[in-house]
This record gives structure tokens, C-alpha cells and sequence, in this order.
């Protein structure tokens, strides 16, 4: 009984803080996904990038 107290109690936290998150922002959960979707895409390019530069493939800074 008391398992599926905290598991109703989770499951209605985690309800309430999308709600926040995505009313607070003004953004719909489409467009956060798609934010997150282009963050995720640039992270790995910078990563990429600097992994090249340190085996000296390429010459120059990259700033991460």
C-alpha cells in the first residue's frame, strides 16, 4: 500500500513540474524538444571539433 502511495506521489511530481517547466516558459513541449534536439546537435559538433584539433588534423583555436 504504501509503495503505491510514493509511486502516485512521483508520478503526480513529476506531472506538476512539466506543467511547470513548460507553462513557465511559454515555449510548448514541441519546441523545447526542438531546442534541445539543436543544443544536442551543437554540443557534439564542438566536441567533434576539438577532438580533431587536439589530433592535429586541423590548426587553429576552438573554443568550448
Amino acid at each position: 500500500m504504501a509503495i503505491t502511495k510514493l509511486a502516485q506521489w512521483k508520478k503526480n511530481r513529476a506531472r506538476e513540474w512539466k506543467a511547470r517547466l513548460i507553462g513557465g516558459t511559454g515555449f510548448t513541449a514541441e519546441d523545447l524538444k526542438r531546442l534541445f534536439s539543436k543544443m544536442l546537435f551543437i554540443r557534439c559538433f564542438e566536441v567533434k571539433a576539438e577532438r580533431t584539433r587536439c589530433r592535429d588534423w586541423m590548426r587553429g583555436y576552438v573554443y568550448v
